[in-house]
């Protein structure tokens, strides 16, 4: 190959590269605002571990263009943990910037991955014997304080199980710790309803997703409610947050606004 047809490949390929994308084949979807808290506590089993991961990946493949991403353990502590990963990610205008997109979703979840063996490694035990959804709740809402984009994620990957000594219903209850891992949680939803109309927190009209893990044998034996009543719980606590209610969704999927989108 000589010289010149070297050059003339080397230029092709700089073209192809900077072409842009045409807006049929581009993600037009507004760019978004994720707070994502990933449940890291002992009372997940093998299972239910690895369907957060498969959770996860498909998360973070249907991540807008020009979105940011802050991922947070949930343990017994949230506020205090600190945050695990910040992610920018960039346009898909241009053929190369697609890839570089695409590469960098993918790179989202090896970064998680290792960011969280560190967590597991250097983390008290029983920092991950409780769930403090709550703390989480406000961890989201200080994250939300001063966002100026127009979508506003907030996504829970865990069992949604508070077992928290500084729940939002303690002001309603006498329970040193509240505890949601036992059958039936029909008081608590009660108490979550007595709350005071008075936002507890301010998410700023986002949305709220909560995505419970498939079951699976556990080396920790919890006893759990229905999936309807820590459903309707957290609902009645999020009723005294200022999200947006009629995107509430807490089960097993993944809602479609949150999935990759459908070629064209």
């Amino acid at each position: 190959m000589n010289t010149r047809t070297l050059v003339c490949l080397v230029v092709a390929a700089l073209l192809l590269a900077a072409k842009p994308v045409p807006a049929a084949q581009r993600d037009l979807r507004p760019p978004r605002f994720y707070v994502i808290f990933v449940d890291q506590t002992l009372s997940m089993n093998e299972v239910e571990a690895a369907s957060f991961d498969v959770a996860l990946r498909t998360l973070f493949a249907g991540i807008p263009p020009r979105s940011e991403v802050q991922i947070y353990p949930i343990g017994a502590d949230p506020e205090s943990a600190g945050m695990l990963l910040r992610k920018q990610l960039g346009d898909d205008q241009t053929t190369v910037k697609r890839i570089d997109l695409d590469n960098a979703r993918r790179k989202l979840y090896q970064d998680y991955v290792t960011k969280r063996a560190e967590l597991l490694k250097n983390s008290d035990r029983s920092a991950l014997l409780r769930t403090c959804i709550s703390g989480a709740i406000r961890q989201a809402a200080e994250s939300l304080r001063e966002r100026k984009e127009s979508e506003l994620e907030v996504v829970f990957l865990s069992d949604m199980l508070e077992s928290c000594g500084d729940s939002v219903i303690k002001p309603v209850s006498k329970a040193k710790t509240v505890s949601l891992e036992k059958a039936d949680i029909s008081v608590e939803i009660r108490l979550a309803s007595q709350l005071s109309h008075v936002p507890i927190v301010d998410l700023r009209h986002a949305r709220v997703t909560a995505i419970i893990p498939a079951s699976g044998l556990s080396k920790r034996v919890v006893t759990k409610p229905s999936v309807a009543q820590v459903r309707a719980f957290w609902r009645a606590v999020l009723d005294r947050c200022n999200d947006d209610p009629a995107s509430y969704s807490l089960g097993t999927t993944i809602p479609d606004h949150l999935r990759p989108p459908k070629k064209r």
